[in-house]
């Protein structure tokens, strides 16, 4: 798996940029990108033939990224991976081979990590006691006897992994809960994988919300009345969420608002993923005034990515985790911002799983059933409520919030409506696969 072998770098180029445009942690529009340079490729086990890859994505405006991916290259696919892992087809030797990202293989990411971190596997340990996390993140992760988690980071950057940066800070503060990384592996100077424990995790909050919509659809009760309310729950994750900034803000210090940072920082994932064929005259005039803004709080470091995939209930209770973010540059990532945005984003979560839930119940509906639109309204109405009064019963977060009500609730809508066009955007005509 060299460049030099058989024109494999060559054939490898051609594959990736339709493999990657498919991907859904692009941090840039798919239909910008140009093609795919492989930069340098290194044999990690020669049987299975597995080996890094580090590749420069093109991008239009001269823009480019750099990922790093651990692969395999075989005859066939094995039966039991993500297509979404399989990247295609390439010709070495004359022999046309398929590659596939590792990770997503058992038995190829257990040779892969006996190879990298020698003294964690015990030998006697089968493919079968890994567990392959579902896919589509930023970074492809399995579990080993559900004790030890293993990332394998695809961005390349040469700036601190917020992953292992924000867990190491939570733990300092004891906060949260998170592990920080027990081992990891380096390449070219990053974080190229990394261990730690794995979260004892009873359930996460997708779970949560999805079995609380399915009673109360079915129920067809008031929220308030439902079996399974969330309320509480709610609540909780509310005070973890602040803990988690008082926390950051501590660790990494607060600074003074900035509101025209802000407006640039919300901006620019929205013009990347864009492509200049967007406008955003509306949000750009709504952000225009946080420049002139004097009630805005402070500025702090952020999870980054919170929605209900990322906060998870555990012996310690419902606490946010996974902090890689969504494939945003590490430059974005670690940028102060209001604490603020985080909890928009978990509220937007809450409003996209109950109208997810909603058009589940109603697709076989010819007629749509508008109760069940009025009881998800309700629902999400009561959950956000405790969230938010979840997130300000802890007394030390108002310190880094606007002081006014007025301004706190105009703040969070901003944020809210920024992450909503985020969501939007790669599933209209911004995706050229559909």
């Amino acid at each position: 798996m060299q460049v030099i072998d058989s024109g494999f770098a060559a054939s490898l180029a051609r594959v990736l940029p339709g493999w990657l445009r498919r991907q859904t942690w692009l941090s840039r529009s798919a239909a910008t990108l140009l093609g795919v340079e492989v930069l340098d490729t290194e044999t990690i086990v020669r049987d299975p033939a597995i080996g890094w890859v580090d590749v420069r994505a093109m991008f239009g405006g001269g823009v480019a990224e750099r990922y790093r991916l651990i692969v395999a290259v075989r005859t066939e696919v094995p039966s039991d991976i993500d297509p979404d892992a399989v990247i295609g087809e390439v010709e070495v030797d004359g022999r046309t081979l398929v590659v596939f990202e590792a990770m997503a293989w058992r038995a190829g990411a257990l040779s892969a990590i006996r190879a990298l971190m020698p003294h964690v596997v015990d030998t006697a340990v089968a493919p079968d006691a890994l567990t392959v996390l579902p896919w589509g993140g930023i970074s492809p992760t399995v579990l080993i006897d559900v004790r030890w988690e293993i990332k394998a980071h695809r961005q390349v950057s040469d700036l601190p992994n917020p992953d292992v940066e924000l867990p190491a800070a939570m733990a300092r503060a004891e906060v949260g809960r998170v592990a920080p990384i027990a081992e990891q592996v380096t390449r070219n100077g990053q974080v190229a994988l990394a261990l730690r424990s794995s979260l004892r995790i009873r359930q996460d909050g997708l779970d949560l919300v999805a079995a609380s919509l399915r009673q109360l659809f079915e129920a067809r009760v008031p929220p308030r009345l439902a079996r399974n309310d969330v309320a509480d729950e709610m609540e909780q994750i509310g005070r973890g969420v602040a803990e988690m900034h008082v926390a950051l803000a501590t660790t990494f210090e607060s600074e003074p608002a900035d509101g025209g940072a802000w407006a640039e920082l919300l901006l620019a994932p929205l013009h990347r993923l864009g492509s200049g064929r967007i406008r955003f005259d509306r949000l750009e005039g709504v952000l225009q005034r946080l420049q002139g803004a004097e009630d805005l709080g402070r500025s702090i470091r952020t999870h980054g990515n919170l929605h209900l995939g990322n906060v998870a209930q555990t012996m310690q209770g419902w606490i946010p985790h996974n902090f890689e973010g969504d494939g945003r540059p590490y430059s974005e990532l670690r940028q102060n911002v209001s604490p603020l945005r985080d909890l928009g984003r978990l509220v937007v979560s809450l409003g996209r799983a109950a109208r997810t839930m909603t058009e589940h119940y109603l697709e076989d509906d010819f007629e749509r059933d508008r109760e069940l639109d009025v009881l998800a309204d309700s629902w999400e109405e009561r959950v956000v409520s405790h969230l938010v009064g979840g997130y300000t019963s802890v007394d030390e977060v108002h310190r880094l919030l606007p002081a006014g009500r007025e301004a706190r609730d105009a703040l969070l809508r901003v944020f809210e409506l920024e992450h909503q066009l985020t969501n939007v955007m790669p599933e209209t005509h911004e995706s050229p696969w559909g």
